[in-house]
């Protein structure tokens, strides 16, 4: 399963759409994500100091600009289904004479945006390390034209997902939805954390593997999945408490990813029975991800929505120490925010999750967290499994 052309065309009408309402005449992305949404070239290398430019103009097909050395590995294979044109510096952070961020404009000006007003993000990954500067304010000083912050126009279009991206969100539920259920079949007293969830996640992408037409690289091979069941403890716990033990809570946590596309399940439980304070404390934390989930509707604000499960947390004389919950797509966290008071209203097409629960210190964490989509009159659950939505791991 990947996106299709018809949808990087459509996001690239989308996005210039924004462009013209802003006034600017071009758009440069930094942000290795932003690049595939809009043209589907991931390159893999989301953390690497390389930079890999996007130019996007009106009428015109998209430019990217890399380095030599990430398109000698690629030379000859078309890297997008929108782009026609690839342009290559030689290495960062100098493209032979000049800089690399010099080289970039002199070469979006040469591409027709010299004394015009262009619109760029900011560094997705800042090169902190005191030496270079920020890309946005480097390519700024050299480029002659107006520069624009323009960070947010692509991520805004991200919040609200169209039916392709749904399908992968969907699917990538179903196998963090899965591997919930797999992990949970696995554990038993004495079983070692990290060996339940390597075992958990083996059978699971083998299942993807079999079962998927395409796995995008980088994006749905490796890493795609998490299953580490785990006691309420630091993670500087000795050896001994990493076994899994009755009468210990334990937050089995999820991740797929398919398409790009991530899909977050969590769930509690307990091996053994619970006492009454355990039975006590999951019991709100399950009520408090129940009316936080009903709240999740077109026209409430994620404040409102925080605002449910904040109420029900502090009335019972616990603190409140977390949020409802997060969007959910190219980034396993990303807007909105369904936490404090971010006034952002929720529309029909985001994909959130709800995971509002309990940290008790000395006693345990106590949440699961769903993955649902907004709709036109509530919300949308993707991932269903309820097989430990109860104390009755085995």
């Amino acid at each position: 399963m990947q996106l299709s052309e018809h949808f990087f065309r459509r996001k690239l009408s989308e996005v210039r759409d924004v462009m013209s309402r802003r006034g600017l005449d071009g758009l440069l992305l930094v942000n290795p994500l932003h690049t595939y949404y809009t043209t589907g070239f991931w390159h893999g290398v989301v953390g690497m100091e390389r930079p890999v430019f996007c130019l996007i103009r009106a009428g015109e097909a998209p430019v990217l600009l890399v380095s030599k050395d990430l398109y000698g590995h690629r030379e000859g294979k078309r890297l997008s289904p929108v782009v026609d044109e690839v342009l290559t510096y030689d290495e960062y952070p100098y493209a032979g004479p000049m800089t690399t961020m010099e080289w970039a404009a002199r070469t979006v000006e040469d591409l027709g945006l010299l004394g015009k007003r262009l619109g760029m993000e900011d560094n997705f990954v800042p090169v902190n390390d005191g030496l270079c500067r920020p890309w946005y304010d480097e390519f700024s000083a050299y480029f002659r034209g107006t520069t624009k912050r323009a960070g947010d126009l692509v991520a805004r279009l991200r919040m609200v997902k169209d039916d392709e991206e749904i399908a992968l969100l969907g699917r990538a539920c179903h196998y963090a939805d899965l591997l919930t259920q797999t992990t949970s079949e696995l554990i038993e007293p004495g079983a070692r954390e990290e060996e339940v969830g390597a075992h958990a996640r083996r059978r699971v992408e083998e299942r993807m593997r079999q079962e998927l037409d395409v796995l995008v690289p980088g994006m749905a091979v490796s890493g795609l999945v998490r299953g580490v069941p785990r006691g309420y403890a630091d993670d500087d716990r000795a050896d001994d408490e990493r076994i899994l033990a009755p009468g210990v809570p334990i937050i089995i946590n999820c991740f797929a990813i398919v398409g790009g596309y991530n899909g977050e399940s969590e769930r509690c439980g307990l091996i053994g029975e619970p006492t009454p304070r355990q039975q006590e404390l999951f019991e709100l934390a399950m009520a408090c991800q129940l009316a936080a989930k009903e709240a999740v509707r077109p026209g409430a604000s994620c404040a409102q929505v925080d605002r449910v499960a904040c109420a029900m947390v502090e009335e019972a004389g616990f603190d409140y120490l977390y949020g409802v919950g997060h969007g959910v797509g190219l980034l396993g966290h990303e807007p909105p925010w369904v936490r404090g008071n971010n006034p952002m209203v929720l529309v029909p097409g985001m994909c959130i999750t709800v995971e509002p629960g309990l940290h008790v210190p000395g006693e345990g964490s106590f949440h699961c967290s769903e993955t649902v989509l907004v709709t036109e009159d509530g919300c949308e659950t993707l991932t269903p499994y309820d097989g430990i939505h109860r104390f009755d791991l085995p």
